[in-house]
């Protein structure tokens, strides 16, 4: 069975979160795994590579912008309104660039050292990380053509 995770949650294609679940009566979950297919290739049997967002912390950072595959990372907080908007628009674009890019999240509440390193006074800041060296950032809610512009400028 193949799985959409939206938002903190596993749907399944029938917009399940878990078995007996009556989502599948929501509109809003019938809507996200419609939009699903319009970026896949509309085939749920096809595999297709769709990178999942990571989730960091301070002890895990650099060993996960290390390597050939660039890294952005959203320095982010549950409390903060535009982090919350860019999240969705976060996982179309994963979906989109697939195995070219890799997107992280480090919550700045729970890992201050990290977002006080590369001088996150501001969230959501998204930070383009490649060879495990800032090539890029940009500072607030921006649109998915703006984040994929510059992932672009660095490919």
């Amino acid at each position: 069975m193949h799985f959409l995770f939206f938002s903190g949650v596993w749907y399944n294609w029938f917009g399940s979160c878990f078995p007996g679940c009556l989502h599948h009566f929501c509109p809003t979950i019938q809507l996200l795994r419609n939009s699903f297919f319009l970026y896949g290739t509309g085939n749920p049997n096809k595999e297709e590579v769709i990178m999942a967002i990571v989730n960091v912390s301070d002890q895990s950072f650099n060993a996960e912008i290390e390597g050939q595959v660039p890294v952005l990372v959203d320095f982010w907080a549950p409390w903060c309104g535009p982090c919350k908007m860019i999240a969705p628009i976060l996982e179309e674009l994963s979906s989109e660039v697939g195995d070219s890019v890799k997107i992280a999240k480090l919550n700045v509440d729970d890992n201050p050292e990290t977002a006080s390193r590369f001088g996150v006074m501001s969230i959501p800041t998204l930070i383009l990380f490649k060879d495990g060296q800032p090539v890029d950032k940009i500072v607030g809610l921006n649109s998915k053509d703006t984040l994929k512009n510059l992932i672009s400028k660095h490919q």
